[in-house]
This record gives C-alpha cells, structure tokens and sequence, in this order.
C-alpha cells in the first residue's frame, strides 16, 4: 500500500505546545431541550485552541477542572491524555487540526 509508514518511524507525540500545537478539544455539548415540531439549533463552531488550554473551561461537579484532574497524572505525551480519558470518562475528544 503507498503511503505506509513503518512501525519503527512512529513515535509519540509529546506534550510541549510545539509537537502537540495542532491538537485540540471537541467536547460534546449536552442538547438542548426541543418543543415537539421545534427546529434543532445548529452548533457549527469548534474552538482549536491548544487543548489543554481548553481543558481549564470544562469544570466538574466537585469544582476541579479537567486541567486540573490532568496535571495530577504528569503525562508526558498526548496518547497517555487520550487512553486517560477514555478509560477515566469513556470518552477521548482529543482531534488534530487540519493544516490545509
């Protein structure tokens, strides 16, 4: 297959604001409440901003951001962020920007 890359050139991603400046968070936002007939609202924002600047705006019930909650870990790459995340919340919002 073209365009393969062999296993030995993967490296992971660290966390440093330059390798990872490209990452950002897409949380998912609950719905909203809809009267029967009413047209759904249209979400078409996404904020890249650096994702773990983001992560010091989503705040749980016990007050602790997610930045918080992060920093207690000490990772040192982006894939430990993403397989905390899904195995702490299930879910791993983590995207890569598209440098087009």
């Amino acid at each position: 297959m073209e365009g393969d890359i062999p296993f030995n050139h993967i490296e992971p991603v660290p966390i440093d604001r330059n390798a990872d400046s490209q990452v950002y968070y897409d949380p998912i936002i609950a719905g909203s409440i809809l009267i029967p007939g009413e047209a759904k609202p249209i979400h078409d924002y996404k904020d890249y901003s650096y994702y773990l600047d983001a992560f010091k705006y989503d705040t749980f019930e016990d007050g602790e951001t997610l930045y918080e909650k992060y920093l207690l870990r000490g990772f040192r790459y982006v894939h430990e962020v993403q397989h905390w995340l899904n195995e702490k919340f299930g879910w791993n919002n983590l995207k890569i920007r598209n440098r087009k």
